[in-house]
């Protein structure tokens, strides 16, 4: 059997030509053409580290897709309007705070700040599915290369790139400027919570912001010893045209004119609000203080013999009046009643013993020349003569007056001297006749001696009446 040498394939005896590979036969001829099939070559084998490369690629390329995909979806603007609604619906304020920026720095977006703007949202139910919805009409037109508008206080805007591929897309919240004045010098203007202002003048003003938009409450308070004034004004800041709003928080304070009595003819006064003196002359408007009746008002007046406290007056009208019961310091009073009552029995002495003027003391001597000599005179003169004792000296106590004339002070008392007396037209029946008790109602006059410091009764008048409402009874 022969094989052939080239492929070792079994041949004929009488071939001359390998069938199987057409080599030919113990010779150099070339075999005849013959039209063979083709026959399919084995797969080749692909290496590991090939496949390693292949899954390597794949991998790659999906997580760029992958990564874009995510990343287009992050940067999606529909994501960052659901994001801020969920945190308006659930009234969150770090979210919110998160998700707003400012077109000025200078504004500071804090959770505390944006919970006033939540609570207004809140108030008014409609207001947050607009402002939702604007954001989406927004980004609509940003989507189909629109023109965007927006009119309210949140706006969508398209804020340069994130990661190089993706549009960056921002909600930017309007900051709004105000100004404040008030009209009085030392007040305190505060904005919400926050102290932005102290006025260094009277009418004083200010420029503040930026601030969030909001509703806030302004205030302007004034205080001293006397009195605490207060304005407020509510400001509403959610329009985004709105801008440089005048806030004007004027302070009305009450002022008051303080009037004593005495006061024209004391060489001085001073005036006082509690225990506090106060710089301010007669009927001069003095103030702002609190007019409700908790301040009291009262004057101390100076007089050659001392100084004497008005009454405590309760400030609960712009003019008051300080009345001065007793124009007298406690010893002068003393003094003038103990006069008074000296005065009684001196008089009974002198009409005893008419022509003895030494026994009258606290008597000046034009009343011992005039009304005293007269009415001595004037018992001989009628023919008709008397006689008493005194028996006790009645003194109302709210008549004490006080007058200043002539650069000379007079003062005024009403009194009541009681007498056991009779009267006869014959000097000698005076002494069978019968004692009865007889009133004498006189209005007392002082006068003051500033050379000697010394009060004198100067003259004495009848009276239509004696009030005993508040009497002192001095008995012999």
């Amino acid at each position: 059997m022969q094989f052939c040498k080239e492929c070792g394939h079994e041949l004929k005896k009488d071939a001359q030509f390998c069938p199987e590979c057409g080599t030919p036969i113990g010779g150099s001829q070339k075999p005849p053409t013959v039209q063979q099939p083709a026959t399919p070559k084995s797969p080749r084998q692909i290496t590991l580290k090939q496949k390693i490369m292949v899954a390597s690629v794949a991998a790659i390329v999906l997580l760029v897709f992958g990564g874009y995909q995510i990343g287009a979806s992050i940067t999606n603007p529909e994501r960052l309007i659901n994001q801020f609604e969920e945190a308006l619906q659930e009234q969150d304020a770090n979210a919110l705070a998160s998700l707003l920026e400012s077109s000025d720095s200078r504004l500071e977006i804090t959770s505390a700040g944006v919970e006033n703007l939540l609570e207004v949202i809140a108030a008014s139910p409609s207001s947050q599915p607009y402002y939702v919805d604007t954001l989406r009409s927004q980004a609509e037109a940003f989507k189909n290369n629109d023109s965007v508008y927006g009119d309210t206080i949140f706006t969508l805007k398209k804020e340069g790139k994130s990661a190089i591929f993706y549009d960056r897309y921002i909600i930017e919240v309007t900051p709004f400027y105000f100004s404040v004045s008030t009209n009085m010098v030392d007040t305190e203007i505060t904005f919400g919570d926050e102290v932005i202002a102290v006025s260094d003048q009277d009418d004083y003003s200010k420029e503040h912001g930026p601030v969030l938009p909001g509703v806030y409450q302004l205030t302007a308070t004034y205080q001293n010893e006397f009195a605490t004034l207060e304005t407020t004004n509510q400001l509403s800041l959610l329009n985004p045209y709105d801008q440089d709003y005048h806030v004007n928080l004027p302070i009305y304070g009450d002022y008051i004119s303080l009037n004593a009595e005495y006061a024209n003819i004391a060489s001085e006064i001073e005036f006082f609000i509690n225990d506090d003196a106060i710089t301010v002359e007669q009927e001069e408007t003095f103030g702002p203080v609190s007019t409700d009746g908790s301040l009291t008002a009262h004057a101390s007046l100076a007089f050659p013999w001392g100084n004497i406290t008005s009454e405590r007056t309760a400030i609960d009208q712009n003019y008051i009046y300080l009345s001065v019961p007793k124009p007298f310091t406690n010893d002068l009073e003393e003094t003038l009643i103990e006069m008074i009552h000296t005065f009684g029995e001196e008089y009974a002495a002198l009409h005893d013993s008419p022509d003895d003027f030494s026994v009258v003391t606290v008597a000046t001597d034009e009343l011992l020349n005039g009304a005293l000599a007269d009415s001595v005179d004037d018992s001989g003169f009628w023919h008709r003569y008397w006689t008493g004792e005194h028996v006790k000296t009645m003194i109302d106590l709210d008549s004490f007056y006080l007058e200043h004339y002539n650069d000379t002070y007079y003062a005024y008392v009403e009194t009541r001297i009681v007498f056991n007396s009779a009267t006869a037209y014959d000097e000698e029946d005076l002494d069978e006749a019968e004692l009865d008790e007889e009133n004498n109602d006189w209005q007392i006059e002082f006068v003051y001696d500033e050379a000697e410091d010394a009060w004198l009764i100067n003259h004495y008048q009848n009276l239509w009446s004696f009030s005993e409402n508040n009497v002192m009874e001095i008995e012999r």
